[in-house]
């Protein structure tokens, strides 16, 4: 899987190098095709080098282009097969944790652990406290926050 993601990354930068020297070549030709038929002989032999090197480098493109679309889906299919083993994988892992959760809750709500009282009656005992507290810090001045704009 890693040879074949190498494989696609230097393709990928064989055909960005590719591009750019056919980007080059093809602004030396229109150069030298603006100047129409008032050209030298030296630039005649430049513009017929331009255009063979800029072929070569389309034919060169077109190789990669060509490599790419039989590489590429083979890397898609790769992937999308690891993301559905992770995905499965993953589920299996809540599905465990949440069995295990459920488990320690079965166990403080059983009459075993909490000597006859029910979670519920824990959760209530607690929000009882909870509010005799919140009543007592309700009173005292530094809970009451003043905010001050600032320009």
């Amino acid at each position: 899987m890693l040879r074949q993601f190498k494989i696609v990354n230097k393709r990928i930068n064989e055909m960005q190098q590719v591009r750019s020297s056919m980007e080059s070549n093809q602004r030396g030709a229109d150069i030298l095709g603006h100047k129409g038929g008032n050209l030298t002989a030296r630039e005649h032999k430049k513009k017929f080098e331009v255009q063979k090197k800029l072929e070569e480098h389309k034919l060169q493109y077109d190789s990669i282009v060509a490599t790419m679309k039989t590489e590429l889906p083979l890397v898609i299919q790769y992937s999308s097969d690891i993301m559905i083993k992770m995905s499965v994988s993953m589920y299996f892992c809540q599905l465990h944790i949440f069995h295990e959760l459920y488990n320690v809750v079965q166990k403080c709500t059983s009459d075993d652990m909490s000597s006859n009282l029910r979670f519920g009656e824990i959760i209530r005992s607690l929000k009882d406290k909870q509010d005799v507290t919140a009543e007592s810090v309700s009173h005292l001045k530094i809970t009451h926050f003043t905010r001050s704009v600032c320009r």
